[in-house]
């Protein structure tokens, strides 16, 4: 999106795994649309109306994107003085980083009678949650700080859950 005198352009060449894009195959010639999560503010709003379009239809689909919208932590605009008041920067204790650390790796996968144990990302993502609500801070507004290190960050903040 780094030009906006273009419209519509190729700028990437998408090929579906399952090898149905290829010549003869059911999606040969489908058109796609790329959206960069990680860097493209619009494509927040984008990824919000699919989540709704498909969350009765395809609510495992809908959980897993919402949960990538989680994990980008999607900066839409630069701070701002006004946004800057309002965010509070935290420093992790190093068991708190140890046990964000511990969530994200990699755990053995059993389906056992219809339910798999969760992903890295799941479980990361309940870490953060109960972080979140541990030390007040809404984990959707998570952002690093930048030149501190892995255990500085700024969030909005909210009020602890009282547990």
């Amino acid at each position: 999106m780094s030009d906006p005198s273009r419209g519509l352009y190729c700028k990437y060449r998408v090929e579906r795994t399952d090898g149905t894009s290829n010549p003869g195959g059911k999606h040969h010639g489908c058109e796609y649309f790329v959206l960069d999560v990680s860097c493209d503010p619009h494509a927040v709003s984008a990824l919000n109306g699919y989540i709704q379009s498909c969350e009765a239809s395809y609510p495992l689909l809908a959980r897993d994107l919402k949960q990538m919208l989680i994990r980008t932590r999607i900066k839409q605009e630069e701070p701002t003085d006004e946004t800057m008041s309002t965010r509070t920067e935290y420093e992790l204790t190093e068991e708190e980083l140890r046990e964000l650390l511990e969530a994200c790796k990699p755990t053995p996968c059993m389906l056992i009678g219809g339910y798999a144990t969760p992903t890295p990302q799941e479980n990361a993502n309940r870490a953060w949650e109960a972080l979140g609500r541990k030390r007040g801070f809404d984990v959707e507004t998570v952002q690093p700080v930048s030149g501190k290190g892995d255990r500085f960050f700024s969030a909005m903040p909210q009020e602890p859950a009282h547990e």
